[in-house]
């Protein structure tokens, strides 16, 4: 009779071991699951911030270029501008008034871009 106790106690024991390995086998499959779905999404993001970089360079580098157009427009401006104030008085009214024109130009262009 002992050895029939001690038999079921071992089968129970035994079946009770089979249930906790599969949970934790179905709980490491999950957890993986999870792991990967991690990954994914976290290369996922870093995928979107070197675009938004990327984004960013280009903005910096379209600013800069007008940035440049803009200072090369005012320079050449200026120096019309002291070409204008060498002129005759008639030549100077004629020419100031085309520099105003020109100046609200290109207060617009840039304004524009």
């Amino acid at each position: 009779r002992r050895m029939e106790e001690a038999s079921q106690a071992l089968e129970q024991g035994c079946a009770a071991a089979m249930e906790e390995a599969e949970a934790a086998r179905a709980d490491g499959e999950e957890a993986r699951r999870s792991l990967d779905q991690a990954m994914k999404e976290a290369s996922d993001f870093k995928s979107q911030v070197v675009l938004l970089e990327k984004d960013g360079e280009a903005k910096r580098g379209e600013a800069q270029d007008r940035q440049a157009a803009q200072n090369s427009l005012i320079e050449q401006l200026r120096a019309e501008l002291l070409d204008v104030r060498r002129r005759t008085p008639s030549e100077t009214q004629q020419t100031e008034a085309a520099f105003a024109i020109r100046a609200a130009q290109a207060q617009q262009q840039a304004q524009q871009q």
